[in-house]
């Protein structure tokens, strides 16, 4: 990956939704995929900050998200995908686009609602009597 990443970023940030009542936590100054990365843990408050905070070159990606936070967002004028894995549960990145994100998630089982929505058109099957 060059030094810009997918859909034109620059850089990557990522939070993780944290259990109410517990301290939230934050690491800066990595690289990943050749990009500065920071990450961290965050209520729902401290992501839709994140969101309205966003830079137009920054990648941003939210996990662990459970289905009313993320229909909480703010997300309009934002293009965005929601995804679902079992390592990162309900996901969503912002400032991507579906197709840009196969360089940063090769494998299928990564990529976004992986075996629900087909990557090629398929056929129907027609029943004969």
């Amino acid at each position: 990956m060059s030094s810009r990443g997918a859909s034109g970023s620059s850089s990557i940030r990522a939070a993780d939704l944290r259990s109410t009542g517990t301290g939230g936590t934050a690491v800066d100054g990595l690289t990943r995929f050749g990009l500065p990365f920071a990450a961290s843990s965050e209520d729902r408050a401290g992501m839709q900050a994140l969101i309205a905070q966003r830079k137009r070159e920054e990648l941003l990606i939210l996990t662990n998200l459970e289905p009313a936070v993320l229909s909480a967002f703010e997300l309009e004028d934002r293009t965005y995908v929601v995804g679902h894995s079992q390592e990162a549960g309900l996901w969503l990145a912002v400032g991507v686009q579906r197709d840009d994100l196969a360089e940063l998630l090769p494998a299928r089982r990564s990529r976004p609602y992986a075996g629900l929505i087909p990557t090629r058109p398929r056929t129907e099957a027609v029943e004969t009597a």
